[in-house]
């Protein structure tokens, strides 16, 4: 039996870099837009605003929306 390491909910508004780039859904470029976004923009309200970042798409959109969270 394969055992799989157990994924937690990301702080979007308050995660690093360095913790953001090892989710397995979001890689390096996806965490330099999230935090660059961050700070230009401030804080994400929804999985919805993600759809601002370049290459996001609803696929990618459904994998991480239970793995964020916007506190």
């Amino acid at each position: 039996k394969i055992q799989l390491p157990r994924i937690g909910k990301v702080k979007l508004n308050t995660a690093p870099f360095d913790s953001l780039k090892v989710h397995p859904y979001i890689n390096y470029k996806y965490a330099k837009l999230i935090t660059a976004f961050r700070s230009q923009h401030g804080n994400f309200k929804s999985k919805d605003e993600l759809k601002q970042l370049p290459d996001m798409n609803d696929s990618l959109l459904m994998k991480l929306g239970p793995y964020l969270s916007f506190e």
